[in-house]
């Protein structure tokens, strides 16, 4: 049944065109049903009618861990309807279990819709967005996705035979409702899901094949042994072909307010001779690239935004000129303070090398108004802590980068010479640069770090 009323659903889709959904263009969706009926007193498969605004009664008798689709379907806002099944009242005639009005399925999105239950138990749903892009050879982009009856919880992944090199996939503090992602190699894969903080509770195995974009999904509840996950996956995008001539520009945005007793956000406009006002309304931790532009030598000015005045017309914090952007170059400009705390931008080239197998690249930039700093990069195992790189005397606005397994690491910044000040956690992915730039002020309480993370060829 659940087969016949997906085709029936994507045929009834593609067919009609209805006032709440009169679009050209297409979205695709998948709908899960991820609610054991034990824990709702009914029956544990808990069949379900689907009513779609515009499509009528779309799926019926839907049941516990039934998936349909991917389903292309004119993007637009739908009214969603989960009935109980009630087969005396006939298709989408019984009560309404979970409703969703104006849900948004936009053009050229690919998502999930699941029915699941929050934290205290009652029944939702909600919609979660599919990146489907190329991961790096040998690997897919896997979703983890906390749609459990359960507070926050920490999820954890261990490739079977290498358990002992630590956890592939780290997630701390998820809340029900929410996903993460990460890129893991090909193979099998032991889970664990533990209250924030705690011990594991649960354990479940899942297979990650290669090229896919693969979703998981906790649902059910501890308490009355429904817990378990569910995984759906759909083929990612073909990688998108080599960057041709030119070069790519990223600008980072690295300048609280606060630390010039202006407004945190610090909304300013950035001008780029060639192309004008370029980037308006840019604020505090914004990023925006990579920006595909021609090789040359760039005027860069950066302007408060001002009231009454508009856009690159107010009062230049940050001039530089003569920026060179080097054909085939892959670059980061970031605006941020000098060690004395004066606006400034710096450029950074950003090594997009391929890295060895199961590694990625870390890159550390001091961009903070402070002195000298040591900077250590730790890796956790049980409840240790050993170094995998330490930089000393690190000045603004040096860097250095290293090739580091795939995992999760520990930061810490030092003033040079003594104890940590600050630590954060960074997640290096295989196949991935992650940048890292020191922003802020220590003294002022504006110290933190910003990522910005591109593929590696």
């Amino acid at each position: 049944m659940r087969r016949l009323s997906a085709i029936l659903l994507a045929a009834a889709l593609g067919l009609v065109g209805s006032a709440a959904v009169a679009s050209a263009q297409t979205s695709q969706v998948t709908i899960v049903h991820g609610i054991p009926g034990n824990g709702l007193g009914l029956d544990p498969s808990l069949p379900v009618d689907v009513h779609i605004s515009g499509l009528g009664c779309a799926l019926t008798d839907f049941r516990f861990r039934d998936v349909a689709g991917p389903l292309d379907v004119p993007a637009g806002s739908y009214d969603v309807e989960i009935r109980l099944r009630d087969v005396a009242a006939g298709d989408c005639g019984g009560a309404i279990a979970v409703a969703v009005p104006g849900l948004p399925l936009l053009d050229g999105e690919s998502s999930t819709v699941i029915a699941h239950l929050d934290a205290a138990g009652a029944p939702t749903a909600s919609k979660f967005v599919n990146d489907l892009s190329a991961s790096p050879p040998g690997e897919s982009l896997v979703s983890v996705r906390h749609t459990a009856e359960a507070p926050a919880v920490d999820i954890r992944a261990f490739r079977f035979f290498s358990w002992f090199s630590g956890p592939r996939l780290e997630l701390e503090g998820v809340e029900n409702g929410q996903s993460a992602d990460a890129d893991l190699y090909k193979g099998w894969y032991f889970l664990t899901f533990s209250p924030a903080g705690g011990k594991p509770v649960a354990f479940d195995t899942v297979f990650v094949p290669e090229g896919e974009s693969v979703q998981l999904h906790a649902v059910g509840s501890l308490e009355d042994g429904t817990f378990q996950t569910l995984v759906t996956s759909q083929e990612q995008e073909p990688a998108a072909p080599p960057p041709g001539d030119g070069t790519e520009l990223t600008v980072i945005h690295g300048i609280p307010g606060e630390d010039l007793g202006l407004d945190p956000e610090l909304p300013v406009d950035v001008w780029v001779s060639g192309l004008g006002c370029a980037i308006p309304d840019f604020r505090f931790a914004d990023l925006v690239g990579p920006l595909a532009l021609d090789a040359g030598v760039y005027d860069i000015r950066i302007h408060l935004v001002e009231d009454g005045l508009g856009e690159c017309e107010g009062t230049v914090a940050v001039d530089a000129p003569g920026v060179p952007l080097e054909e085939g170059e892959n670059s980061t400009i970031i605006a941020h303070l000098t060690a004395d705390g004066a606006p400034t931008a710096s450029k950074y080239t950003n090594d997009l090398s391929r890295a060895g197998k199961r590694a990625g690249r870390a890159a550390i930039h001091h961009t903070a108004a402070a002195p000298a700093v040591d900077i250590g990069v730790f890796k956790r195992f049980f409840f240790f802590f050993f170094p995998v790189l330490e930089l000393l005397g690190v000045e603004n606005p040096q860097s250095a980068a290293a090739e580091l397994k795939a995992r999760r690491y520990t930061v810490t910044v030092s003033p040079a010479g003594e104890h940590p000040i600050f630590s954060d956690r960074v997640r290096v992915n295989r196949g991935e640069l992650v940048s890292v730039y020191a922003v802020g002020s220590v003294e002022r309480g504006t110290f933190q770090l910003l990522e910005d993370r591109q593929a590696l060829d």
